[in-house]
């Protein structure tokens, strides 16, 4: 993870031969979550931005994934196929509250450096990649993502 000043890339973080991945900016931009395996497990980790070389360990769980609430008073995360969320204070420092269990039974196991989920602005619906063929109940609404769709509308009213 690099910024570029005076069109050289710097590091925004520091892990020392390990791995990072999966970066999130704080919706006032003051602070980055990333996962990263600089314990030797992947946990999640909150540092400020620009960088001040303070970084906070936020889960002690092998963890990845973090993403902000759009108010920033919550970070989400990933262990395994779970998902958690916690509240998160920023004011002096950082400080993440209990984490609660998020029910998202079902859902892809997560990887690293792969986000297989969102959280909606209300901070209150998620949405999940489920695997093809995972059931759902009745009641469960369902999103159509329609790709190339103003290409498709043109070849279908061009005359033929």
């Amino acid at each position: 993870m690099c910024r570029e000043t005076a069109r050289r890339p710097n590091h925004l973080v520091q892990v020392d031969g390990r791995q990072a991945s999966a970066s999130a900016f704080s919706p006032d931009g003051k602070w980055l979550a990333y996962a990263s395996t600089e314990t030797g497990t992947w946990g999640v980790f909150v540092q400020p931005f620009p960088p001040t070389g303070a970084k906070y360990q936020l889960t002690t769980q092998s963890s990845s994934t973090p993403i902000w609430s759009s108010d920033g008073r919550q970070l989400f995360y990933v262990y395994t196929n779970r998902v958690f969320r916690a509240d998160v204070r920023t004011d002096q420092g950082v400080s993440l509250g209990p984490a609660t269990e998020l029910d998202t039974a079902g859902s892809h196991p997560s990887l690293p450096d792969i986000r297989h989920l969102d959280v909606m602005p209300d901070g209150k619906r998620l949405l999940v990649i489920l695997p093809e063929g995972a059931e759902t109940t009745a009641q469960s609404p369902q999103i159509n993502v329609v790709l190339n769709r103003m290409e498709e509308l043109k070849q279908r009213a061009t005359p033929r």
